[in-house]
């Protein structure tokens, strides 16, 4: 995954997003941005990530270079 620069992120834009805590990538959108991170709420991802998905009610913390 390449990464974004920070000053480039949008609120209310769509990423697609990694993050350990899935085994796939997922798509979602900016709720809030930080100095290093930003918080994403998860639109849609792989039917096996589904579960631990809903365990994080749908939100990550995602560091800009886990961004696409």
């Amino acid at each position: 995954m390449i990464g974004v620069n920070k000053d480039n992120v949008e609120l209310g834009e769509k990423y697609n997003c990694k993050t350990s805590l899935l085994e796939r990538e997922f798509s979602g959108t900016i709720i809030a941005k930080y100095e290093n991170t930003c918080i994403v709420e998860l639109l849609s991802c792989a039917f096996e990530d589904s579960q631990k998905a809903l365990e994080y009610n749908n939100r990550f913390v995602i560091g800009f270079n886990d961004l696409a």
